[in-house]
């Protein structure tokens, strides 16, 4: 479960697989859900750097960290 911020226009989602081999994805589904379910608290740098917290050069450097050798 992730927060969307009220001001989101678009919600873009994909597999991201490391290391050798495949990833299969059928019947994927985005639900709204009330405010009674609880966050898995998932920190996005893009999402922080938009809400003032982070800025464009710490957003760089957490995607340079999560990308593979």
């Amino acid at each position: 479960m992730l927060d969307v911020p009220p001001q989101a226009f678009d919600i873009i989602y994909g597999v991201m697989l490391h290391g050798e081999g495949a990833a299969w994805v059928d019947g994927l589904q985005l639900e709204p859900v009330g405010t009674d379910v609880p966050s898995t608290q998932m920190v996005n740098p893009y999402t922080e750097c938009y809400a003032g917290r982070l800025s464009e050069d710490e957003v760089l450097k957490a995607a340079a960290k999560a990308r593979p050798n």
